[in-house]
């Protein structure tokens, strides 16, 4: 075996571990994996793969029993408790409808879903001191 068969690319070293190639440039990064820059580009000892597997932070191959459920669903509104569609907060606030629904999927605002289905922003996330400074 060559010595250049010894080495992966940070992509194969990813397709290989079962992970990301952005986990594997955390992983560079953080020390949990040694490897060098040749080109600009990371080689990867194969040596390398054994130490991630063992310490078991490469991805279990998925069980075949069904996952409970794939999207979560955000909490129903209390009864009489005030929430807002995105494009009405978005009016009250400097954020687009856009922002407003990162800000949901990043937690940033409190999500209810209303009886159609709809995701909405929760009346209590207006005490939050960081959304209070965006209102109109």
């Amino acid at each position: 075996m060559s010595k250049s068969d010894n080495y992966l690319t940070a992509q194969a070293f990813a397709q290989k571990a079962g992970v990301s190639a952005a986990t594997v440039s955390k992983w560079l990064r953080d020390g949990t994996i040694l490897g060098k820059k040749i080109n600009g580009k990371w080689s990867i000892s194969a040596d390398e793969l054994a130490k991630v597997t063992q310490s078991g932070k490469t991805k279990k191959t998925p069980s075949k029993a069904p996952a409970a459920d794939p999207k979560p669903q955000a909490p129903k509104p209390a009864s009489g408790a005030k929430s807002y569609s995105v494009r009405e907060f978005s009016a009250m606030s400097y954020l687009t409808e856009f922002g407003v629904q990162k800000w949901l999927k990043e937690g940033r605002l409190k999500k209810v879903v209303d009886a159609a289905g709809q995701l909405r922003v929760d009346g209590s996330s207006l005490e939050d001191p960081h959304v209070k400074r965006l209102l109109r």
